[in-house]
């Protein structure tokens, strides 16, 4: 639904980097998708916490309307994992604990948010971006369901990713807040497995799950997911029972809200300084050095594009798009 560019504000010699998400020009018609920008924007620029992103404008441009985000330095959850698997390092069982808990802390914020009902919908692995200074946000509420929303979802429509949805999501049952903690559990499995949910270890060997829709909605329906420490010795057999309690298929059964699930990781949680063991871990997998060059080498050419002081007529620093980094798709599915 929105493209994404790495952008400058500010004025040169004070800029700094931000992400301006402006929806796909393919949609500035659809009234149904400018209303889910809107509550996207609607929600997003009144967060305020250490886990997700922040806003810090809202506007429009003619008739097109556009977010501009703190930009996070790093890589997004499905990189990281990447990165650990091409290289075989693991992810520490506390340390992948720590990430998990600071999504949880993420959730709890947002779905007791003002009493609005917000229930991401989104959650997957390239919506966490985890930063080089060791700190994990949750972006894109694009297709968050929240009671201010003016966009509503079409009967038996699906929003997301169908790998991480729950089974509510996926069977057009009604969806609550435990519906982002079953999901919170696929992510968490992976994070400790770096096998994708739904692997199995028959004998010596793990089978990666079908992607076939059939297979997917019967994995749903059962919610039949093997313990995680039988893919990772390292794992306690307490911390299994957290993940599957999440991953169960009555939402019922599940942690009843985020703030459950906080309190469940935190006898697993890293002891001392977390987010500096999580920014060795990132370059540990990542050439920082280049990353920094290379964002260097953006800012230093955009950095003409802004002025040299304020402009009388300016209430607020401009924005300048120095390249686009993604796409983000919030379509119907």
């Amino acid at each position: 639904m929105g493209t994404v560019f790495l952008a400058i504000r500010g004025f040169q010699g004070l800029e700094t980097t931000c992400v301006v998400k402006r929806l796909v020009p393919q949609y500035l018609n659809d009234v149904q998708h400018v209303d889910r920008f809107h509550d996207e924007a609607s929600l997003a620029r009144r967060f305020s916490h250490p886990n997700l992103v922040t806003t810090f404008d809202v506007g429009m441009v003619g008739s097109e309307m556009y977010l501009a985000q703190e930009h996070v330095h790093g890589r997004d959850l499905s990189q990281v994992m990447s990165s650990c698997w091409e290289n075989r390092v693991p992810i520490p069982v506390d340390l992948a604990v720590h990430m998990a808990r600071e999504l949880a802390q993420a959730l709890a914020y947002v779905h007791g948010f003002e009493n609005l009902n917000i229930v991401h919908r989104d959650i997957n692995p390239p919506n966490i971006r985890i930063s080089y200074t060791g700190t994990l946000k949750l972006l894109d509420f694009g297709v968050a369901k929240s009671d201010a929303r003016l966009s509503s979802t079409t009967e038996n429509v699906s929003l997301g990713k169908p790998y991480y949805m729950s089974p509510e999501q996926m069977f057009d049952e009604p969806v609550d807040c435990r519906a982002d903690i079953y999901v919170f559990g696929l992510v968490l499995w992976e994070l400790l497995t770096l096998r994708a949910a739904g692997s199995r270890k028959v004998g010596d060997e793990i089978l990666p799950p079908r992607e076939g829709r059939p297979e997917m909605l019967a994995r749903l329906r059962t919610s039949n997911y093997q313990p995680p420490s039988e893919l990772n010795a390292e794992i306690p057999k307490e911390l299994d029972e957290v993940v599957l309690r999440c991953l169960a298929r009555k939402p019922t059964e599940r942690f009843q809200n985020a703030e459950e699930l906080i309190r469940s990781l935190n006898p697993f949680a890293m002891k001392g300084d977390a987010p500096l063991a999580m920014k060795s871990f990132m370059a540990r997998i990542f050439d920082v050095e280049d990353d920094r060059a290379l964002l260097k080498h953006l800012v230093e050419e955009g950095r003409s594009l802004l002025p040299t002081k304020p402009l009388p007529s300016e209430s607020a620093p401009p924005n300048a798009l120095v390249g686009e980094s993604a796409s983000s798709s919030a379509t119907s599915r």
